[in-house]
């Protein structure tokens, strides 16, 4: 016979399978739908969001507020519930009405050099896009335990919104911006930006499925 700890593994491995099969697996396009990527409007101030299926859509934790709700690209808003919340890793789980496209969770570490396009509700604007580049390797830095640095224009209001690879599923979740204090009242902006990488969003998936 097989030791317990192995037939446990085996159980978590199944298990992990599963929810990879229900939670990040997801048509990319239906046609006439809104796209996957949302806005989160929460407690006077707003982010981002990405649908991946079943009305489950990922943002990040620091978005989270009171009253919340989303709004889709073609103007319709919804009421959406909280799940979870991680902040050591500052991912959120939501959920609302699937009434938008999906997009799927690449469940890996974006390598240096890989080609993004990152999508949100930068301040004013609704429902852009920027290009850039994974510009370093996996870190923790400052609030967050697993990131990846961007060179792509990553702004306020676009945290928890979606970072897509060339085949056009998600490699990451944006979560902040570097922030350059030049000694005068107000810091000024990098061109550089930070992702969770879609590997750190899946194993908590998988954990939160597990507990």
């Amino acid at each position: 016979m097989r030791p317990a700890l192995f037939r446990d593994l085996g159980i978590v491995g199944a298990l992990l399978a599963l929810l990879a099969c229900v939670l990040v697996t997801a048509p990319l396009r239906v046609d006439g739908l809104p796209g996957s990527t949302v806005k989160i409007l929460a407690g006077g101030g707003h982010g981002s969001g990405v649908h991946i299926g079943e009305g489950y859509i990922i943002s990040a934790a620091h978005v989270m507020g009171e009253g919340m709700r989303v709004k889709l690209d073609n103007g319709e808003e919804q009421d959406i519930e909280l799940l979870w919340a991680n902040k050591a890793h500052d991912i959120a789980l939501l959920r609302t009405k699937p009434t938008m496209q999906a997009s799927s969770l690449d469940c890996r570490v974006a390598h240096v050099g890989e080609s993004v396009l990152a999508k949100g509700n930068p301040i004013a604007l609704e429902f852009v896009s920027a290009w850039g580049v994974v510009s370093g390797r996996e870190r923790e830095i400052g609030p967050w335990k697993r990131a990846l640095p961007l060179d792509a224009a990553i702004v306020m209001g676009m945290s928890g919104g979606p970072s897509f690879g060339s085949d056009g599923r998600v490699i990451g979740i944006n979560v902040g911006v570097m922030v350059a204090a030049l000694g005068g009242m107000y810091p000024s902006l990098t061109g550089f930006g930070f992702m969770i990488p879609a590997a750190a969003v899946c194993e908590l998936m998988g954990k939160r499925a597990l507990a």
